[in-house]
């Protein structure tokens, strides 16, 4: 927010930005972490693989700089992720006093691994490669995962670390954030199995992460990667997957067509004018949760205990009741109760 299009957008001073995130840090720090007994502190940075002018990452290790005595005492990592790291941006995060480790994305930034081998990486810090997706349900390439693995183990080296008792590499395995991917699918017996073997969610992500740290620990589960090579192999070859239409349809597509033709500049401008948002507009992610009263209503329906205009009388009811608690809280983007 600090250093993206806010200050571009509402002609924010960039230097109060900084100090009022500083401050924010350093009071989170100094008030939370300790109490809850944490011992590690993630930042998540995605501005970083923005392209970046110098004053802009100047102003980020400014930033920095001043955590440093609120950071010292803790396991530091910064997470990046979306995108590559261009070089500069690289050369400054590895650059940053105070911080015990760096996340990569390995996953959507496919010229990530090459930044590493071209440019290197501090012998003093950790490197939490992301080669997980979290943001889709297909299984991963395992072997292809492993292969950039042992690549960046050969550039950072191997060594030690503690993390809840267990000791893993130098590089060690993560993944994205599982934004996107329901925990477990309980439906998968609606399946053939084809499309099963394709298919992994969160609890299958996590054991991807699992056989990857151990193959890298060179405790590899042949029979797990020999699995995972023959649903990655059927995916490719299967008729469900390789449609000849579409392939034409998407050969089609020029350059231009991945362009909006208005610049971000003027879009800004115009959603402005037109919505009139705050500098930061809120809103609570994603619906509010079931309660206890509306799962009531609900299976008093299902059982034909209520009739339905007593079931849609209710959900009205929650609905205006949710909508009339983010008004009084002046949330900007409404959303209701999932009834």
């Amino acid at each position: 927010f600090c250093i993206g299009g806010a200050t571009r957008q509402f002609e924010i001073d960039s230097k109060v930005l900084e100090q009022q995130f500083v401050w924010s840090i350093r009071f989170i720090l100094a008030n939370m972490p300790q109490a809850a007994g944490a011992t590690w502190v993630q930042i998540d940075e995605p501005t970083l693989v923005m392209d970046l002018d110098s004053h802009k990452l100047k102003a980020f290790t400014e930033a920095y700089e001043q955590l440093e005595d609120a950071l010292s005492g803790f396991s530091v990592i910064i997470e990046t992720y979306f995108a590559d790291l261009l070089a500069e941006a690289y050369k400054m995060i590895i650059s940053l006093k105070g911080v015990f480790a760096i996340g990569l994305d390995l996953v959507r930034g496919d010229k990530t691994l090459e930044l590493v081998k071209s440019l290197g990486f501090p012998s003093e810090k950790y490197l939490f490669a992301g080669v997980v997706d979290g943001r889709n349900i297909w299984a991963n390439d395992l072997k292809a995962s492993l292969t950039a693995l042992k690549t960046l183990e050969g550039i950072v080296g191997k060594g030690t670390m503690y993390n809840s008792g267990s000791t893993i590499k130098k590089v060690g395995v993560t993944h994205w954030i599982f934004i996107e991917t329901c925990f477990y699918f309980m439906l998968t017996y609606m399946l053939d199995e084809e499309i099963k073997s394709w298919l992994t969610f969160v609890v299958q992500k996590i054991l991807e992460v699992n056989a990857l740290a151990k193959a890298l620990a060179g405790k590899k589960d042949e029979a797990f990667f020999s699995t995972n090579a023959a649903s990655q192999a059927s995916r490719k070859s299967s008729p469900r997957v390789n449609d000849e239409a579409v392939q034409k349809a998407a050969s089609t597509i020029r350059e231009s067509e991945h362009r909006r033709d208005t610049p971000v500049t003027a879009r800004l401008d115009a959603q402005q004018k037109n919505l009139n948002l705050s500098i930061l507009p809120t809103m609570t992610i994603g619906s509010f949760p079931q309660a206890p009263d509306l799962r009531r209503v609900r299976r008093e329906y299902k059982a034909n205990k209520i009739s339905e205009g007593e079931y849609i009388k209710a959900m009205k009811k929650e609905i205006n009741k949710v909508v009339k608690l983010q008004k009084d809280l002046d949330i900007d983007v409404l959303v209701h109760r999932e009834p």
